[in-house]
């Protein structure tokens, strides 16, 4: 169910005109960051 949101987010970050390369691996770095803190409290 996570996934749902996630893959949005990257969706809407990608698609984003003003970004960078740097830009979309500091979003998809916070992104993983997330999901990874979110799977440590459902665990």
């Amino acid at each position: 169910m996570i996934q749902v949101p996630f893959i949005s987010e990257i969706i809407c970050a990608y698609h984003s005109p003003p970004l960078t390369p740097r830009k979309f691996l500091f979003e998809l770095h916070g992104l993983m960051t997330s999901l990874k803190t979110q799977g440590r409290e459902d665990t």
